[in-house]
């Protein structure tokens, strides 16, 4: 299989105070269906890094 970037699904937009910048280290969870939840780390404003998830339906990446 090819790899095709098509974009990007979750970008942090620095309202959290754990997740200012960066989305890197994707892991994903199958959880039923189309749904998945992908695990990542963020970054603070001290460029610490902390581990959050996001939930998504693949077949309609940019729908909560």
């Amino acid at each position: 299989m090819r790899w095709r970037k098509l974009g990007l699904i979750y970008k942090p937009n620095g309202e959290k105070t754990w997740a200012r910048t960066h989305a890197s280290v994707p892991i994903t969870d199958h959880i039923f269906g189309d749904r998945f939840r992908i695990y990542f780390t963020a970054r603070d404003s001290n460029n610490r890094s902390h581990v959050g998830w996001y939930e998504t339906d693949i077949t309609a990446p940019d729908i909560v």
